[in-house]
């Protein structure tokens, strides 16, 4: 049987708002806090134990060397990282992963909560999202998915960015749809979380 786009991005991110409970207390927030200190690999933890399970799960198949996600590799930016997967429609999925915090949480006490005195809000720019959904827009021989997390205080976690990506940079004009999904911190420090993926838009002819 074969998987649709819109399937895949709502069981992927339904899996990450299921394991960011799963692993307390950290939560996503700081899974690589999971992860040996000699690594402390941004989403390698996600990836491994989250992101893979689901995938094989979903019928998604491993693309060389007997591995799943075989070219897994750090970027240089904090926070970012890229592993790739195939699907039986398509050949090679890459699949680029972004963390963002526009928040800080510190220990007071016996409890976890938002520093009020830091506001991470530009670190939404640092990223250019506009640039990477052009310059990876998807085509007809080598699909990318772009996966976002965001930490936010507020309710609607980065609203008001992805209001202004999609007026600065029409992602449905390059190839894009997006899902999403958000969640209050399982955790209890006081912030809201945003999955966000962005998959390939499919014509009639290209539906599994």
């Amino acid at each position: 049987m074969l998987l649709s786009y819109s399937s895949l991005a709502d069981e992927l991110l339904k899996s990450l708002e299921d394991f960011d409970a799963k692993i307390a207390p950290q939560g996503l927030y700081a899974a690589e806090e999971h992860v040996p200190e000699s690594t402390h690999q941004k989403w390698r933890l996600e990836w491994d134990q989250c992101l893979t399970p689901c995938l094989q799960a979903l019928g998604a198949v491993c693309i060389a060397n007997g591995r799943f996600g075989y070219n897994w590799r750090m970027n240089k930016r904090p926070g970012t990282a890229m592993a790739g997967f195939g699907l039986p429609q398509k050949e090679h999925i890459t699949l680029d992963m972004i963390k963002i915090s526009k928040i800080k949480v510190r220990v007071y006490g016996d409890s976890h909560r938002i520093d009020p005195h830091l506001d991470f809000s530009k670190r939404w720019e640092e990223y250019q999202l506009a640039s990477h959904l052009k310059r990876y827009q998807p085509d007809k021989t080598h699909q990318n998915m772009l996966l976002l997390v965001g930490f936010d205080g507020h309710k609607d976690p980065l609203r008001k960015e992805l209001l202004q990506l999609r007026e600065d940079r029409n992602w449905e004009h390059f190839g894009w749809t997006l899902s999403t999904r958000s969640w209050p911190d399982p955790h209890r420090r006081g912030f809201n979380t945003l999955a966000a993926l962005w998959i390939p838009t499919l014509t009639d002819n290209d539906q599994p």
